[in-house]
């Protein structure tokens, strides 16, 4: 029988390496992520979509970076003028008089056209540029102007041969603007999308008064595409910044042989002990305080086990959080700076942001920070705000799978009835915090739901002030 390293060996020789072909970024941190590092070098891009999709500033973003990296670059607009773009874009955080003070980029302004000549003209003048002055990437805004002006039949034959094919054999990397009207459907396929070799479209909807830019990659040659729609946003800097979620593919499992325990009767009477990776859900019947049992688990595990934690809440401030962790250190007995210093506290606005934003933002913190515990307090609010439960599920699912993958042992607050919560068996443990009363006298109830290494579920009743008592 041959050794593995013999059946590696025969894989790698019949098995093209993707080092044979060179990789041009785009420059968009999170699009070329979803590329597999960016486009071939000498390939055609096609970027299309509605007016006030980010056509231009995506184009824009493209040219910048490669000059930013040492490559010349050009940019043809028959849309705008120089001085309008420039000034727009400086508001961007691009500033092309520099670059272009530097030789590396030049403006094509061809602002109006009115006939084939003109046009050839200007794109000789193109040609001529590239080739005399190693232009490694050239963007056209837009070939629709084309075929309004020359109709579709002219300004095909234009496009594929002046523009493609010459480019092509020089090398050049090419990006072509095209509008598309919103009305436009799946069934209806342009000639450029298919004569171009990667096809982005740019788009955006409203969800809940909220407009949400997104792109999907149509089309990759070469590429095999994880994500086809990523959520995106237009900011000063990054310009056209892509909220890339972190995806684990597989459902990772708990570490059940690394186990905690709060130290707190109270809270180790219901839940003994908490494996590793978990996510723990607190559910409480509304008008009820979810925030001081949630940190009533959470302080002590950081005292006892150390940090780093993150406190994320979508309804308190980080001045109302501080206060409940220095008072609930206090009366453990813990050291409250010691906590504190090991805490990062988010009091994030969900009406600012859509759930696509939200979520890519969590996951990417966390990511980094890598915590060992995390308390995300009022998820009931995002549901609240935006009610598309399978939108809701896709984000939330796939941040607490990346948590439990990367081991953060997360607690989470839900104001409402389990039976009202999507995707509860998303959770490894559910604890429901009830108010009852009993022969004239109030208690709190709570009772276990689901444990991942119990079969037995404990319900204990406590009276407030043994609650209270903590804090």
């Amino acid at each position: 029988m041959p050794s593995n390293e013999t059946i590696l060996e025969g894989l790698e020789i019949s098995i093209p390496s993707k080092r044979e072909i060179e990789i041009c970024p785009t420059g968009i941190e999170g699009l070329d992520q979803a590329l597999g590092g960016g486009v071939p070098c000498g390939s055609t891009i096609l970027v299309e979509g509605p007016p006030g999709a980010g056509k231009t500033s995506f184009a824009a973003k493209f040219v910048y970076e490669a000059c930013r990296h040492g490559e010349k670059a050009v940019y043809l607009s028959f849309v705008e003028g120089k001085e309008s773009f420039y000034s727009f874009m400086k508001r961007l955080g691009l500033d092309f008089s520099e670059l272009e003070a530097r030789g590396l980029f030049n403006f094509i302004e061809a602002v109006p056209v009115h006939n084939e000549e003109a046009v050839r003209l200007i794109l000789e003048r193109l040609l001529m540029d590239v080739a005399e002055k190693n232009i490694r990437r050239v963007a056209i805004d837009s070939i629709t102007v084309l075929i309004h002006t020359f109709g579709y039949e002219k300004a095909r034959e234009i496009i594929t041969s002046l523009i493609l094919r010459e480019l092509k054999k020089m090398g050049v990397t090419t990006l072509l603007i095209a509008e598309k009207p919103r009305s436009y459907t799946e069934a209806e396929v342009s000639v450029e999308e298919y004569i171009a070799d990667t096809v982005i479209e740019l788009n955006y909807r409203i969800e809940y008064g909220k407009i949400v830019r997104y792109m999907k990659i149509l089309k990759a040659r070469g590429t095999s595409i994880p994500l086809s729609e990523l959520i995106f946003t237009l900011i000063p800097g990054a310009v056209i910044h892509v909220q890339t979620p972190i995806i684990p593919h597989e459902i990772p499992a708990i570490d059940a042989e690394t186990n905690y325990v709060t130290g707190v009767e109270m809270i180790d009477k219901v839940l003994e002990t908490i494996p590793k990776g978990s996510q723990i859900l607190l559910v409480a019947e509304p008008g009820l305080d979810t925030l001081a049992p949630m940190l009533l688990a959470l302080i002590p595990l950081v005292a006892r086990y150390g940090g780093p934690a993150i406190i994320r809440s979508y309804t308190k401030s980080p001045d109302e959080i501080k206060r409940f962790i220095a008072q609930i250190s206090q009366h453990l007995g813990v050291d409250v700076d010691k906590v504190m210093g090991q805490v990062e506290i988010v009091s994030l606005n969900p009406t600012t942001l859509s759930l696509a934003e939200i979520a890519s933002i969590n996951s990417r913190v966390d990511a980094s920070i890598k915590p060992k515990f995390i308390g995300i307090h009022g998820i009931n609010i995002l549901l609240e705000l935006y009610p598309s439960t399978n939108t809701y599920l896709a984000h939330h699912l796939n941040n607490v799978l990346l948590r439990r993958k990367i081991g953060i042992t997360g607690f989470y607050t839900y104001s409402g009835k389990p039976s009202s919560i999507p995707g509860i068996d998303i959770y490894d443990i559910v604890l429901h915090l009830q108010r009852i009363e009993e022969e004239g006298e109030e208690y709190y109830k709570i009772t276990m739901l689901r444990h991942p290494t119990k079969h037995k579920f404990k319900t204990i009743k406590i009276r407030p002030y043994e609650i209270l008592s903590h804090w």
